[in-house]
């Protein structure tokens, strides 16, 4: 009891430093525009359990008794019922911190915690404002020690692919789910004074085709081009066009080389229900405008094998290759992949975005360079 009382103790007072450290200093002035936009984020999913820590005085289900923090208790279901210390409170249940934050499984998050059971599971949602997601989003897709230019311009495409997936996978009891989309959030561990900033003096602006919020897809480094939409997710989308860029050339996910053993190959194609005993090369048949590899034949043993890039990675994991933009040869009993870039491609090249910002360019020309024909503006 000694040890979990001191470990509670413990986080109130880094949430106390944190949260100094991250709101003082700054020499801007925030926009309270796009504040009031609540968002619902999944953060846990058929759970049997989940352990809170509230730092301060809170509320449950906005009853007018408050408790007082730090405080740890479980969340667990008895009889199909939410029960917390003791007490059910049937199938859904909100916890409304009075400082806006709470700890979940160890991590912090901001605003309200809702929970609720489906099928039989534990559920967890964080209920706060999208701009306080886009303070965790943009501190972990890009560093703080960017350009602010680039933080700008990382925060609208964060905030626009936000409100696009939002719009997309939109249920009764949640806006996002954070468990299986492609924006990196793990609540304020990552936030920094500049994300903050960058969020801030960007609020409420997104990107448009026609009147709507864009797929605002991003990777890390293009490898020298962009690609089409079209070639990585299947659809084909006016605003997501390849297009050269010079900017991220010199940063360390430029290129890239990965040697792998045909033992490894072998075993992991066998997994996949080929039947196969050795491999001695792999051939390119297909890319695309950007030079992307679309399509391989890999010559083994017993002939020939034809699959997509993707299924190949799939095959013996993705870790293996940072992007679709490979050569091969073959070395003794390995192969040596030699690549450009880290990540699908599509859109924004981050370290890209970096680069243009380092050179003069402001947000907005870093986005239209990655995204064609688009309006920025309020949502």
């Amino acid at each position: 009891m000694k040890k979990i009382l001191k470990y509670i103790i413990s986080i109130a007072l880094a949430g106390i430093v944190l949260s100094g450290c991250t709101g003082g200093g700054s020499s801007y002035i925030r926009s309270d525009r796009g504040k009031k936009d609540q968002i619902r984020l999944l953060l846990v999913k058929n759970a049997g359990s989940v352990d809170v820590v509230v730092n301060g005085s809170f509320k449950i289900d906005g009853s007018s008794d408050a408790s007082f923090g730090p405080k740890g208790f479980n969340v667990d279901i008895d009889n199909n019922s939410i029960v917390i210390e003791g007490k059910s409170y049937g199938s859904r249940v909100k916890i409304i911190p009075v400082n806006n934050k709470f700890h979940l499984n160890g991590n912090e998050f901001r605003g309200s915690l809702v929970f609720y059971i489906s099928d039989g599971k534990l559920n967890a949602v964080e209920d706060f404002s999208m701009e306080e997601y886009l303070y965790g989003v943009v501190g972990r897709e890009m560093s703080g020690s960017s350009p602010i230019e680039a933080l700008k311009a990382q925060a609208v495409a964060a905030r626009t692919f936000g409100y696009y997936e939002a719009g997309l996978r939109r249920t009764k009891e949640y806006d996002i789910d954070n468990l299986r989309q492609s924006q990196a959030y793990s609540g304020t561990e990552s936030e920094n004074p500049n994300s903050i900033e960058a969020v801030d003096l960007t609020s409420g602006e997104i990107m448009k085709y026609k009147g709507a919020p864009i797929f605002a897809a991003f990777a890390a480094n293009c490898g020298g081009y962009t690609e089409d939409n079209r070639e990585v997710f299947g659809n084909k989308l006016p605003y997501l066009q390849a297009v050269p860029c010079t900017f991220c050339k010199h940063y360390p996910h430029a290129s890239w080389k990965e040697e792998i053993d045909t033992s490894y190959i072998v075993s992991s194609l066998k997994k996949k229900g080929f039947d196969v005993d050795r491999i001695s090369n792999i051939d390119i048949t297909d890319t695309s405008k950007a030079g992307r590899v679309k399509q391989i034949s890999i010559i083994t043993d017993k002939g020939r094998i034809s699959m997509s890039t993707n299924e190949f990675r799939l095959a013996i994991g993705s870790d293996k290759f940072k992007s679709a933009r490979f050569s091969v040869r073959s070395k003794g009993a390995s192969l040596l992949f030699t690549g450009k870039g880290w990540g699908h491609g599509v859109g924004m090249c981050q370290d890209g975005a970096d680069g243009m910002a380092k050179a003069g360019n402001n947000y907005r020309r870093i986005l239209t360079r990655y995204y064609s024909g688009i309006e920025i503006g309020q949502k």
